[in-house]
């Protein structure tokens, strides 16, 4: 089942329960617990018979299914960064390059943010993460590249320059190489869905 949120709703939502607004649902959530099947199941099951309990019961049942997927985004990340105080300094670094993404981001600025050298940030931030910091901010261009290209027209060349790429081609040859197709295939394909 695919369901798509609407990204005003979701901030909303997470604004007014303080749960964090800065997170990138595309991949999260491959495999759920139950009240989350149970809420889709729900929301499926209304959608099939032709909504007749009306539209306050299908904006009910979204809501709660994004407070749920935003409650357990939070407590996982908290889960995650949250064990180890040294840890705090990454989650400073990454909340930076989320806000900052399409500014021009340099090593020296994210170690002086995380009071740490830059050989252990790079250790630590590879071993936390899985990806150096450069890999990181890639990723969240990409992410921003792809809400770009669903909802507008603008000119590759434009969004490359919008998420801080060099060029367009630095911007596709980094998105085919983190999706495994160029832009303009990839938003073919969003619009075929």
């Amino acid at each position: 089942m695919r369901v798509e949120l609407d990204p005003q709703t979701v901030k909303e939502i997470a604004d007014k329960e303080n749960l964090s607004s800065r997170l990138d649902l595309s991949y999260y959530l491959r495999n759920q617990v139950y009240k989350m099947q149970q809420l889709l199941l729900w929301l499926s099951e209304e959608v099939e018979q032709g909504n007749p309990q009306g539209k306050l019961y299908i904006d009910s049942v979204t809501n709660l299914i994004i407070y749920q997927i935003l409650k357990q985004h939070n407590d996982s990340q908290s889960n995650f960064l949250g064990k180890d105080p040294g840890l705090e300094h990454l989650k400073i670094a990454m909340e930076y390059m989320q806000d900052h993404y399409a500014e021009s981001i340099t090593l020296d600025k994210l170690t002086r943010l995380s009071n740490l050298s830059s050989s252990h940030f790079i250790n630590s931030f590879k071993q936390t993460l899985g990806v150096t910091p450069h890999q990181y901010l890639l990723k969240i261009r990409i992410e921003r590249a792809k809400e770009k290209l669903q909802r507008s027209s603008l000119p590759l060349s434009e969004i490359a320059y919008e998420l801080g790429f060099t060029d367009q081609s630095h911007f596709s040859r980094y998105f085919k190489k983190i999706t495994g197709m160029s832009p303009l295939k990839w938003k073919q394909n969003f619009v075929q869905k």
